[in-house]
């Protein structure tokens, strides 16, 4: 893993409402249809999440998802537990939290960017025999770069 992740595929706001979010950019950037999820995903009942390493059983959003041209737009309300995205919001308010690359293997760039001192925020994935294989991660790049970079699956987790 050379570092390189390509171009972002997605940008995430965290944001206070999310209808009123969805309201506000389909009014100002024009996105028209939005897919909006609970998380956990009960059609993902396999999926396990940790924040900061531990387990987060008790995080709860509701996310919507949408496009513009071929960047997808996910809005985020955190709604209960701990997590990357309540804690941005605390710190830093609505506003752009993560931008996202689709990758082959989110275990080498979780390990890539951890040998350059970049942790793990939240991962999601499965858990099996042989361990823990991340689907998706939030790592911590937003006090270098000031926004974090979530890595996904290529084969994806949102379908």
């Amino acid at each position: 893993m050379d570092g390189r992740l390509g171009s972002p595929i997605q940008v995430g706001w965290v944001v206070e409402d999310l209808d009123r979010a969805m309201r506000d950019v389909t009014g100002l950037f024009g996105v028209r249809e939005w897919r909006v999820v609970d998380w956990p995903d009960p059609a993902l009942p396999d999926i396990v999440s940790f924040h900061r390493g531990q387990p987060a059983v008790e995080w709860r959003a509701r996310m919507a998802f949408g496009h513009l041209g071929s960047m997808e737009i996910e809005l985020v309300e955190n709604r209960a537990g701990v997590s990357t995205y309540g804690e941005w919001l605390a710190t830093h308010g609505p506003g752009i939290h993560h931008l996202m690359y689709a990758v082959e293997d989110v275990g080498a760039v979780i390990e890539s960017f951890a040998g350059q001192g970049v942790a793990v925020l939240t991962s999601c994935g499965v858990s099996l025999a042989d361990g823990f294989h991340p689907r998706w991660a939030v790592l911590d790049t937003g006090g270098l770069i000031g926004v974090n970079t979530e890595v996904v699956a290529r084969e994806g987790l949102r379908g």
